[in-house]
């Protein structure tokens, strides 16, 4: 995957952590982490045991 793919056209990288998609959205990691338990909020991928969320997909 090439470098430039992994920053938006504006610098952001375009995969956030779990600690900076709670701060993006403004809830507690463990909120997040409850949402993934229940199925419920933003989708995420996985990458092994990394979680990461798309930032396209935190933006309403």
């Amino acid at each position: 995957m090439p470098e430039s793919a992994l920053w938006t056209s504006q610098g952001h990288p375009s995969l956030l952590t779990t600690t900076q998609a709670a701060e993006y959205l403004s809830v507690s990691t463990g909120t997040l982490a409850n949402w993934r338990y229940r199925r419920e909020g933003p989708p995420f991928v996985k990458a092994g045991k990394s979680v990461r969320y798309r930032l396209k997909d935190l933006e309403f």
